[in-house]
């Protein structure tokens, strides 16, 4: 069984939380068509045969950027905020879980941890990347 936890406010997607690797056969998004990246868990049989395929280009003006990370070993304690720069929760990642974050966010390492991250790009530079809080 896939644990997947939402984080939002009013309604809003803040982050989302996918706990350990449990999942299911076939194919599952818990994202939404409207979120910036769509996350898919696969877990498919030996022998399955996905198509060749290419997706088409989009572009987008003012898109909502986010992060996906992958927690391969390790713990982190992850501050979600809102847009308007507000704590909102505090939450526990650790090997095998993926965070997938679409606002304000700061990390703790509790332990020494390895992880994949995934943003989107192209990278414009410190200054234009970052906003503090």
């Amino acid at each position: 069984m896939i644990k997947v936890e939402k984080i939002e406010e009013n309604g809003k997607l803040l982050a989302l939380i996918i706990k350990g690797n449990n999942y299911e056969p076939g194919v599952y998004f818990p994202t939404t068509d409207e979120t910036p990246f769509q996350i898919g868990l696969h877990k498919q049989p030996k022998g399955k045969i996905i198509p060749a395929h290419r997706h088409y280009p989009i572009s987008f003006e003012n898109l909502q950027f986010s992060e996906f990370f992958y927690i391969v070993k390790g713990k982190i304690k992850i501050t979600v905020y809102n847009s308007k720069k507000i704590k909102i929760k505090d939450v526990i990642v650790e090997g095998g879980d993926i965070i997938y974050l679409l606002e304000g966010h700061g990390m703790e390492l509790l332990e020494e941890t390895t992880m994949f991250e995934l943003k989107q790009g192209p990278y414009r530079g410190k200054e234009k990347d970052k906003e503090m809080i």
